[in-house]
């Protein structure tokens, strides 16, 4: 059944159309040809006639992917054999090196064609109440997406599975070669440890008596589409690294890693999808450690969005994600009290579980693991709340995970921010939809809203006074011998620098920056975009130079949804700064949400005078791209 609607090309592939003319929005992105008519073509028969065009449009989408991406690895390049230099104009929104599909289909379809040159990728979840008659059924999910891979190469070497987690061939050539190939994969598996998840989450630094990072190892052994997908990550770190060096040296390992990265992508596409199929065969409340394991790898796979600064499909994994952690804490947890935690505990071998809740012990790696997951997923949450005019999805459960004196995590040990300052982040996204929600109804009562804000705001300035009597220049205790870890090896020296976000005390600073931002963040949603008003200036102004004191350029992306907000509420005279602030930070500039938040800021600026106060919020300018962005 065709979609009605639209050009006859996105009936053809089932894709929603927005019937632009003379050719589609659909149809410009992939930069294939645009059929429209207002009379059904002759080709359209149903017969060999429209199998063969639906073949030829389908390799269009694959040879224009292809070219695209050749196209973006040159830019990237070239990027690095630029001078660094301050523009008067707004940078253009950095693609990402791998090409996405735009379009989202919704319902019940193949979980994944790789056949076709089209990966989708849908979370159909539901749960199988086996575990007590009075259990109530969790209501089936439907999340359907294109992950936005369309990978054109490597195909045969995708399908024949990763030599780390299969057998070796009879052959004794093939055993050499699978050798080879078990080589590199650990080799990369060990650079995405040493650099792209330190890089990514440099305030993790669990102590020894936690039991460290090891859980990241094991969860890199027996994940498979966690295990790809950081690979994947690790050849497109290494290769925004390379295309810092001297122009046309290490032709050979670039290209190698662009294809090692669209083969591991592809790998990793599989093994969710197989992840996706046991769930959905058993049921959640049948196998947790199945679910479980699917969940990890769709968390793995919006931390590749992100670090890609893919804007397309991030939204959808942050949905199948959400939906499975929901279903997951309903079906399995054992006491109402509690939740999240009997799962953690569920989780502990024997003489462990007495631990739990008495301070800081080893973690067995997967509970280690549970908690940085969830820990990512109510961040990722929280902040994507601020973009979608939405109360956080997941809050029902930052009562027993983010509140009391004794939390089950603090956020500011996984990204810098504290669990105060989170809390009040999800409580202005609930104050923000409340208040659109009551105006669109015509019920909004002024008073209503500045009692309510007004709460708000006390709470912060008080804790923003506690912040600047916290000394910034405390020693670290107890030292540990893994913070003196170097990135120099990369040949990049910022991210030595770098490195000292997490060796010395900058939780103070970065939570001073993130609170100031977050009183911006509370005056323009009870009074809009207003850039002259003397408390935004003011935080503007401190933020800015908080910023300058960072010990590296790098630091910013740790802090790019402050650096968004601060930079939509800057003045004329301010913008150089912020744009100095991305400059700095080199080809690592691409790595992560830093451009685009950027061109957020840039064509928030461009817009300037024509930003109503009654109709421009912050959650209007992180749509301004004309998708939504989600600044982590």
């Amino acid at each position: 059944m065709l979609v009605p609607g639209g050009c006859w090309t996105c009936r053809l592939r089932r894709k929603k159309c927005d019937e632009g003319k003379p050719v589609c929005s659909e149809c410009s992105t992939l930069e294939i040809t645009c059929h429209f008519s207002d009379t059904k073509p002759d080709w359209l028969d149903s017969g060999e006639r429209e199998k063969q065009i639906a073949q030829d449009i389908k390799q269009m989408v694959k040879d224009q992917a292809t070219k695209r991406r050749e196209k973006k690895w040159s830019q990237l390049e070239n990027t690095a054999t630029q001078p660094t230099t301050v523009v008067a104009r707004p940078s253009p929104p950095q693609q990402p090196l791998v090409d996405a599909d735009s379009s989202l289909s919704h319902g019940m379809a193949t979980l994944m064609d790789l056949d076709s040159g089209e990966e989708h990728c849908q979370y159909t979840l539901g749960s199988s109440s086996d575990r007590s008659s009075t259990t109530p059924a969790t209501s089936v999910s439907e999340v359907a997406s294109h992950p936005g891979q369309q990978l054109s190469s490597n195909r045969r070497a995708a399908r024949s599975q990763s030599s780390i987690h299969t057998n070796q061939s009879d052959d004794d050539d093939d055993d050499d070669d699978d050798d080879d190939e078990a080589d590199r994969e650990l080799n990369q598996a060990m650079l995405y440890i040493d650099y792209v998840f330190p890089f990514l989450s440099p305030f993790y630094r669990p102590q020894l008596s936690e039991g460290g990072r090891g859980w990241l190892l094991v969860l890199l052994i027996k994940n498979k589409a966690l295990f790809h997908t950081a690979l994947s990550l690790a050849s497109y770190f290494t290769a925004v690294i390379m295309a810092g060096w001297e122009p046309g040296s290490h032709e050979d390992c670039k290209v190698h890693n662009w294809g090692e990265l669209q083969k591991q992508q592809e790998l990793g596409i599989q093994a969710l999808q197989r992840d996706l199929e046991r769930v959905n065969e058993r049921g959640v409340a049948r196998s947790l450690k199945n679910s479980v394991r699917c969940l990890e790898g769709i968390a793995q796979a919006l931390y590749f969005e992100v670090a890609v600064a893919n804007t397309q499909n991030w939204q959808v994994h942050l949905d199948g994600a959400s939906v499975l952690f929901e279903q997951i804490i309903q079906t399995h947890a054992n006491t109402v009290e509690r939740p999240w935690f009997s799962i953690l505990a569920s989780m502990s071998p024997g003489h462990m579980a007495k631990h739990l809740g008495h301070g800081r012990h080893p973690w067995a790696p997967s509970q280690a693991a549970f908690r940085f997951m969830t820990a990512s997923l109510i961040w990722n949450d929280i902040i994507a709340s601020t973009a979608l005019e939405r109360a956080p999805r997941l809050q029902q459960f930052h009562a027993e995970l983010l509140e009391g004196p004794s939390p089950a995590l603090q956020t500011e040990e996984f990204v810098g921010c504290p669990n105060w300052v989170v809390l009040l982040i999800s409580e202005i996204a609930t104050l923000d939809a409340w208040k659109k929600g009551m105006k669109a109804s015509g019920l909004l009562s002024m008073a209503d809203l500045f009692q309510r804000a007004s709460r708000i705001e006390q709470k912060l300035r008080s804790g923003i006074v506690q912040l600047n009597h916290t000394p910034s220049d405390r020693p670290v205790s107890p030292a540990d011998p893994l913070a003196e870890h170097s990135f120099a090896a990369l040949g990049v020296e910022a991210l030595h620098d770098f490195d000292k976000l997490r060796t010395t005390p900058s939780h103070s600073l970065s939570a001073r920056i993130w609170a100031q931002a977050v009183l911006i963040y509370l005056s323009v949603v009870v009074s809009g975009l207003q850039p002259c008003q003397p408390e935004i200036r003011a935080s503007v102004t401190d933020i800015i130079g908080m910023f300058r004191t960072l010990p590296s350029p790098l630091c910013l992306r740790t802090l790019i949804w402050p650096y968004a907000v601060a930079g939509c509420l800057a003045t004329p005279d301010q913008e150089p700064v912020f744009r100095e602030l991305v400059d700095a930070m080199g080809v690592l500039q691409i790595f992560g949400a830093v451009k685009e938040a950027l061109s957020v800021m840039s064509t928030v600026w461009e817009h300037r005078a024509c930003t109503n106060p009654d109709t421009w919020d912050i959650a209007a300018c992180f749509k301004v791209l004309d998708h939504t962005s989600l600044l982590v």
